[in-house]
């Protein structure tokens, strides 16, 4: 993401928000669960700064940033939305939200950073949103991805050694290649299995700009 793609999240993500103090969840997943967003969002009504001649509301204030924005993002909510179908379709990765709240809940923690740094919930719900992709994405590239006995064999030799001697006993290959193959295709999905994926899924579901 470059300086100005990251500038448009941070508005996106750290300015439209809600909190506990607004009588609001501060984070909801939207209904078609493909995305975390500030419960605020959802009254449009609210105000979000005091100004004279009439306060600054929530739905002000999101037209003023789709202005600004404009349908760069448009592709990512496609994408997002392609994957919480595919994986419903299939019976994948149902229980990503919730770990991806938790995911977001460890990113936090890992950065230094704790709930009181991020009072209004802006960096959990980007961690939560990016999380619940990433779930999603792996759980369609293992589901489809295939494994080679020449991999299995390769990554038997970088382990064990060509022939099974590598840390002084004897492993036999056909003791250990299963495991190996569970292994190569439950790893993460590498970046180009994801553009492999995001092309197919545009596609199947024919994400295509409307004028």
């Amino acid at each position: 993401m470059g300086r100005e793609r990251a500038w448009a999240a941070c508005l996106l993500g750290g300015l439209v928000l809600g909190g506990p103090q607004d009588g609001v969840p501060p984070t909801r997943l939207d209904a078609t669960g493909a995305f975390f967003y500030p419960g605020l969002a959802a009254a449009p009504t609210a105000p979000r700064a005091a100004l004279r001649g009439g306060a600054i509301e929530a739905g002000t204030y999101l037209r003023y940033l789709a202005a600004r924005v404009g349908d760069r993002y448009l592709e990512d909510l496609a994408f997002d939305l392609a994957l919480t179908r595919e994986c419903a379709a299939r019976g994948l990765a149902r229980t990503a939200p919730v770990l991806a709240r938790s995911a977001a809940a460890q990113r936090l923690a890992a950065s230094g950073r704790s709930a009181a740094d991020d009072p209004n919930g802006a960096l959990r719900r980007k961690f939560a949103t990016e999380a619940l992709r990433d779930l999603r994405v792996d759980a369609l590239v293992r589901a489809d991805r295939p494994v080679t006995d020449a991999e299995v064999r390769a990554l038997f030799a970088r382990r064990f050694g060509p022939d099974g001697r590598k840390h002084g006993k004897v492993t036999k290959f056909e003791q250990v290649a299963p495991t190996l193959r569970r292994e190569l295709r439950h790893g993460p999905a590498a970046p180009p299995e994801v553009r492999a994926l995001r092309r197919t899924l545009l596609a199947k579901y024919e994400f295509k700009r409307t004028p």
